[in-house]
């Protein structure tokens, strides 16, 4: 998975917040994108795992 190709964006240290992401929280791209969050760029078949409070 790349950036290009259109990759998971998670916002490092959300979880910490121990609360689900507000709408503005999970725009990943666009205008509106949440420039926080950064790619998370793994090899095919790689398993990304992370909290449900986490925004992504």
């Amino acid at each position: 998975m790349t950036e290009e190709s259109g990759c998971l964006a998670l916002v490092p240290g959300s979880h910490k917040l121990a609360r689900q992401p507000t709408p503005a929280e999970r725009v990943p791209a666009g205008n509106d994108a949440n420039t926080e969050a950064v790619p998370v760029v793994a090899p095919a078949g790689a398993a990304i795992v992370w909290p449900s409070q986490t925004s992504a």
